[in-house]
C-alpha cells in the first residue's frame, strides 16, 4: 500500500523558534520533536476515516513525572477534538 494517495492526508508538526515568542524564564516550554496525523478515508458515504496519531515531545523542564503522565493521558483526546474543529472550519469554508 502506498503511503500517500488521493484518500490520504498527512499533517506534520514540529517545534520552531521565533523571535516574537522568546523563551520565558521560570516557564517550561515543551519541544515537539515530531507530531502528526495520518488520515485515510475508508469510505465516503458514510464518511469513515482511519486516524493514526504520532507524538514525541521533550517536556524539557523539572516537572514531576506524575504531572507529565496525567497530562500525556488526556492530551491526545484534546488534539483530536482540535483536529475535528479545524476540519469543520475548513468544510464550512469550502461550502461557500
Amino acid at each position: 500500500e502506498e503511503f500517500s494517495d488521493n484518500e490520504t492526508d498527512c499533517i506534520h508538526f514540529k517545534s520552531i523558534e521565533h523571535k516574537d515568542c522568546p523563551l520565558v524564564k521560570k516557564k517550561v516550554r515543551a519541544n515537539t520533536i515530531i507530531s502528526g496525523y495520518y488520515i485515510r478515508t475508508e469510505s465516503i458515504n458514510p464518511l469513515v476515516c482511519h486516524l493514526s496519531v504520532i507524538a514525541q515531545t521533550d517536556v524539557a523542564g523539572k516537572i514531576p513525572a506524575w504531572i507529565v503522565n496525567k497530562i500525556s493521558q488526556s492530551a491526545p483526546n484534546e488534539w483530536i477534538r482540535n483536529l475535528y474543529k479545524g476540519c469543520e472550519i475548513i468544510r464550512k469554508r469550502n461550502k461557500k
